[in-house]
């Protein structure tokens, strides 16, 4: 019995170092996520699917090995102190592969776009745009970390959120965003101009949140996997929501979120 008993110690000494080793590897992986999904607005109308959609996504981001903040329903303080979380991340690490995500509704008020949190004032422009997050500011903070790559996306276009189950602002939509830097992949759920809808009664996701969940595990190349989301997205919307994007991965060509290992070249 004593004999056993010192192999089995001898044999758990021997695989610790791996199982320790494993768990910081999982603990601290290169591509991390930050999901923001805000429905139940407070001055606003209500949307049925956008905490759907960020829950999903973040399911899915995470079996492709993405360290995931999910955030839900939150408020403009919140939203920011997350945001200022996931760049610091970003900062730490050179090599790291950012997504983030934006389930709700956007405004856009002088050509700047802005992001709606569930505490949004909406008696008038100016109480919006000082209530609401501005998308220049993430996209800056972003390009700014110096990490691999960043891939932005936004479904928070429509054209009356205010009383209706689309999102955005009456009329408009999100505005074209301004030049997007190197290695920052950027797309939002619709055209500027165009609605985009949240989903029909019953259904679980927006469309487009449908069509990026049917493609997001496919191993081809961002650049490439967009076609498709944009086709479904069309298909989905009988042709009335095409999705807009804008691609400056240079350094990263066949980068693929179906593939932590398939981003090449460095900053």
């Amino acid at each position: 019995m004593r004999n056993f008993k010192k192999v089995l110690v001898a044999i758990l000494l021997l695989f610790t170092p791996f199982v320790v080793f494993a768990g910081l590897t999982q603990s601290t992986p290169n591509r991390i996520a930050l999901v923001i999904g805000v429905s139940e607005y407070r001055n606003a109308a209500k949307l049925g699917n956008s905490v759907n959609d960020a829950r999903d996504i973040a399911a899915a981001l995470g079996k492709l090995g993405f360290q995931v903040d999910l955030k839900l329903n939150v408020t403009y303080i919140e939203l920011k102190n997350a945001v200022n979380d996931f760049v610091s991340n970003l900062e730490a690490d050179p090599e790291k592969e950012g997504f983030f995500w934006f389930a709700g509704m956007g405004v856009q008020i002088n050509n700047v776009n802005y992001l709606m949190p569930i505490d949004v004032d909406v008696r008038n422009e100016r109480n919006m745009i000082r209530s609401s997050y501005r998308m220049d500011e993430l996209t800056d903070s972003v390009a700014d970390a110096g990490n691999k790559i960043n891939v932005l996306i936004v479904d928070a276009c429509s054209n009356n959120p205010f009383s209706s189950s689309h999102r955005g602002i009456t009329g408009s939509g999100l505005s074209i965003s301004s030049q997007i830097p190197t290695d920052i992949f950027f797309m939002l759920s619709a055209s500027p101009g165009q609605a985009a809808a949240d989903g029909a009664p019953g259904e679980r996701n927006s469309p487009f949140a449908a069509a990026f969940l049917n493609n997001i595990t496919k191993p081809e190349p961002l650049q490439m996997l967009v076609l498709d989301i944009v086709k479904e997205t069309l298909e989905k919307t009988n042709g009335t929501q095409k999705p807009y994007y804008q691609s400056y991965l240079l350094n990263n060509k066949t980068y693929s979120l179906g593939s932590s290992t398939s981003a090449g070249g460095s900053r």
